[in-house]
C-alpha cells in the first residue's frame, strides 16, 4: 500500500477553520499562492488578531476581524514551514512547497 498523498493548493486558496479544534490539520500551499484564511472562534469569545511567522516563508498581508471571525491573508513566499497563530489559543502549521 502506498503512503497517503497530500494535495498542495495553488493560486488563490480559501480555507475556513472552526477554532474549536485548536490544532487543525496542516495546510499545504505552493510557493506563490495567496491564502485567505477565516477562523471562526467559539461563540462569545473575542480573540486577538492572528500572526504568522517566519516572514521568509509566509508574508502576512492582512489580519482583521469580521464580526466574531478572524480573516487572515498570507502570501506563500518560499519553501518551508510556518505557523499561523492566534495568541496561545490556536495554531495552524503551513507547509509551503
Amino acid at each position: 500500500m502506498s503512503p497517503p498523498h497530500i494535495a498542495c493548493q495553488q493560486g488563490t486558496v480559501e480555507q475556513t477553520y472552526d477554532a474549536s479544534n485548536s490544532n487543525p490539520v496542516e495546510l499545504c500551499v505552493v510557493a506563490g499562492a495567496v491564502a485567505h484564511i477565516r477562523i471562526n472562534p467559539p461563540s462569545g469569545t473575542h480573540w486577538p488578531l492572528a500572526d504568522a511567522s517566519p516572514a521568509t516563508v509566509v508574508e502576512p498581508l492582512d489580519s482583521r476581524r469580521v464580526g466574531n471571525a478572524l480573516e487572515v491573508t498570507l502570501a506563500a513566499r518560499s519553501k518551508g514551514t510556518a505557523t499561523l497563530a492566534v495568541g496561545d489559543v490556536w495554531r495552524l502549521k503551513i507547509a509551503v512547497v
